[in-house]
């Protein structure tokens, strides 16, 4: 079984009605994960969810709370100590912002061969994951 981590904007794309494109994608891919049980993320994606959903996107605060309980029921990775130093270290070495040095790390220690997201370098591998756009043409 593939893991799979998913960041911060493919979650966000799923409840944006203003990129249905967009949406469509996001909803299939999280979708088809789910249910191979493959689906990975993290406590910041889910704090980051929360925040551009309801302060960006517009979501009423109850619905984007019910959004982030249900994509909580997929593996969700714990910011640790080892993985925020780590992270900084990652952040540093490879000149990434630190908050997609914390995506990346956290997608290396689950153990996860794919990362997906928009915002990050498509085809860029790190370890063992390798980033992919799924909005990508």
């Amino acid at each position: 079984m593939a893991r799979v981590f998913v960041d911060t904007n493919v979650f966000i794309y799923a409840v944006d009605s203003g990129e249905p494109e967009k949406r469509d994608i996001a909803r299939a891919s999280l979708d088809e994960l789910a249910a191979a049980g493959e689906l990975v993320t993290s406590t910041q994606v889910l704090q980051e969810f929360y925040n551009i959903a309801v302060r960006k996107i517009g979501l009423r605060s109850v619905v984007a709370e019910r959004c982030v309980r249900e994509f909580a029921r997929n593996d969700t990775i714990q910011m640790s100590v080892e993985i925020i130093l780590a992270g900084i270290g990652l952040h540093r070495s490879a000149s990434l912002s630190i908050w997609d040095a914390f995506v990346i790390q956290a997608a290396i220690v689950s153990d996860c061969e794919q990362l997906l997201s928009e915002d990050l370098q498509h085809g860029r591998q790190f370890d063992q994951t390798v980033i992919l756009d799924p909005f990508r043409a």
